[in-house]
């Protein structure tokens, strides 16, 4: 027999892990939905953040026997643009966050260009967003910094599903650096825009973020493809475009960066995320 449907208290107060054939599911948070701090909204529901306040609608859970699980699923595709402080090529990766970034520390900016996606029944077509970052040293060693600007074309609705996704704390890839973060920056609004000409691109929110990047291309002077690096485990997408950032600039939730040398790292690709 299947069980009741709970209430929003009862799912909140019932937190556990659930056997389900086999498998164990754990019930989800929901996302809180933002609430402004000094002009600069924090995401409750974040598992990036301190303190995680639910808003689980009834319509989003589902019965397991007597156990309630949360299935709202979401899913996004699109295009991914990143330029980070680390000099080309950044050894991050290919040191598997093991290695000391190439100035110290690594301030990063990944832009996300949703095409197609939506969040439960919430559409997310057609909007981006921007995980800002800073990792005081290694990556492997934690104490990340991370915010995320979200496209001021979103609806609240959108907001709250956007800082889901990007926090991790909807599941997915994002989900799996969790425990690196030790501080969420909270989220901010502005209109991004996306520009992409070839092996050259640019991503703008305002005067929050300004970043642009070419392709990295290798000897081959017939080639029309850059070079790449593949099964990299990069949240972002597995396998990514190399790319010399042509400039960086950075200033939003208490971060500052900004360089225009043209020898910072940048890298590029096609994404697609979804819940677990």
């Amino acid at each position: 027999m299947r069980g009741r449907l709970l209430g929003v208290s009862e799912v909140n107060e019932r937190r556990r892990l659930v056997a389900d054939g086999g498998r164990a599911l754990r019930l989800r948070e929901g996302v809180g939905r933002a609430t402004q701090h000094n002009g600069v909204s924090m995401c409750p529901g974040s598992i990036l953040s301190k303190r995680n306040v639910a808003r689980v609608r009834t319509t989003d859970v589902r019965t397991e026997g007597d156990e309630e699980v949360a299935t709202l699923s979401w899913h996004a595709s699109g295009q991914y643009y990143e330029t980070c402080s680390c000099d080309f090529l950044c050894p991050c990766v290919p040191g598997q966050m093991a290695v000391r970034p190439t100035n110290g520390s690594c301030t990063f900016a990944m832009a996300f260009q949703i095409d197609r996606g939506s969040y439960g029944r919430v559409s997310l077509d057609g909007l981006g967003f921007i995980i800002l970052g800073l990792t005081p040293e290694a990556m492997g060693k934690g104490n990340w910094s991370v915010g995320v600007i979200a496209d001021a074309r979103a609806s609240a609705e959108q907001r709250d599903a956007i800082t889901a996704i990007a926090s991790g704390s909807a599941g997915g890839p994002m989900a799996a650096l969790s425990a690196l973060v030790g501080k969420f920056l909270g989220v901010e609004s502005a209109p991004i825009q996306f520009d992409r000409r070839g092996a050259k691109w640019s991503v703008t929110a305002e005067k929050l973020v300004d970043m642009a990047a070419e392709g990295a291309m290798g000897i081959n002077p017939a080639a029309t493809e850059p070079l790449y690096l593949d099964n990299t485990g990069h949240p972002a997408a597995n396998r990514f475009a190399l790319a010399h950032a042509l400039k960086s600039h950075v200033d939003a939730l208490g971060l500052s960066w900004n360089d225009t040398s043209g020898k910072n790292n940048g890298q590029y690709a096609p994404f697609s995320w979804r819940s677990a």
